[in-house]
């Protein structure tokens, strides 16, 4: 199935969830570590039984590619068996690797083909900033997603990403309905001025979506925006949506504000919430708990 079609299975499935697979060996279960530090087979020990515990509740993993990379060669190596073992053992689940990739000839080329090609992804995140053609090596996997940096959930996004900026004249119409404010001139000329990330979420869902392929990260920590960008893509399109639980997003206003006109388009994503839950020989169990419990959330405000 392509990354669109699979992800409608899971929704009509009823499930939204995505579980973060960020590992951090500060937070690693006791019993884990080996002299006070966490060995890479350890990690993917770690996954493996927090993939096996959540698999049939979850909608998307999400491995974290940083989180394996600081570990090196070896971390490079576990990541790519633990991509394995979720197509191997999940195959209905959707696997996004956030990576942050994009960039341009040769070098997006080498992201893309990592990403879809030796991890196997069904979709991957991708910086927008570097314009189209950065991001052609991926948009054209038709069969595969790439997921846009629109609205993230740290404490300074709004630095560049609630810049007001200038529409072309082929935009205007989403200007009046979206912009922020009138610019008047000199000349007697005006124009409209949105915020930036009103603009990529416009531009990604109206032009570069041809492929019915794209997605964008818009974060529960801002509802408001969330409502605003799902305004502006409509119903279907996909919305990951990080910053549930301890970055401080709330699941009724996640929900409220991201849910499309059918109840869908939503990958929510909790991480160390469901994955650093216990730091017990129970982790996998506390695991299966914590992603059932805001499984059972999700859907209850569907209703």
């Amino acid at each position: 199935m392509t990354f669109y079609e699979k992800l409608q299975a899971g929704w009509e499935d009823g499930r939204f969830l995505c579980v973060g697979l960020d590992p951090d060996p500060a937070l690693f279960p006791e019993h884990l570590l080996w002299k006070g530090h966490v060995q890479p087979e350890r990690v993917e020990e770690f996954c493996r039984k927090i993939v096996d515990a959540t698999g049939n509740v979850a909608l998307a993993f999400k491995p974290n590619t940083a989180f394996f990379e600081r570990m090196g060669e070896a971390g490079h190596k576990v990541l790519l068996r633990l991509c394995r073992i979720i197509r191997r053992d999940h195959p209905q689940v959707v696997l996004i690797l956030d990576a942050n990739r994009a960039n341009i000839g040769k070098s997006g080329e080498g992201d893309a083909a990592f990403a879809f090609d030796q991890a196997d992804a069904d979709a991957v995140t991708v910086s927008p900033y570097l314009g189209r053609d950065a991001c052609e090596p991926f948009l054209s996997r038709t069969d595969r997603g790439t997921i846009l940096l629109c609205r993230t959930s740290n404490p300074w996004a709004g630095e560049f990403q609630n810049r007001l900026v200038i529409v072309n004249e082929n935009e205007r119409e989403f200007a009046r309905e979206f912009g922020d404010i009138s610019l008047d001139f000199q000349n007697g000329r005006g124009c409209r001025a949105v915020r930036l990330y009103r603009l990529i979420a416009y531009t990604v869902a109206r032009a570069w979506n041809n492929n019915r392929n794209c997605g964008l990260v818009v974060a529960a920590t801002y509802p408001n925006d969330l409502a605003v960008v799902r305004q502006i893509v409509g119903n279907g399109f996909p919305l990951l949506i990080p910053g549930i639980g301890r970055q401080g997003g709330e699941i009724e206003a996640t929900v409220r504000a991201g849910r499309d006109r059918q109840g869908q388009g939503m990958i929510i994503n909790a991480s160390s919430g469901i994955i650093h839950a216990s730091r017990g020989e129970n982790y996998a169990e506390v695991a299966y708990d914590k992603a059932m419990e805001l499984h059972k959330a999700i859907r209850a405000l569907l209703r």
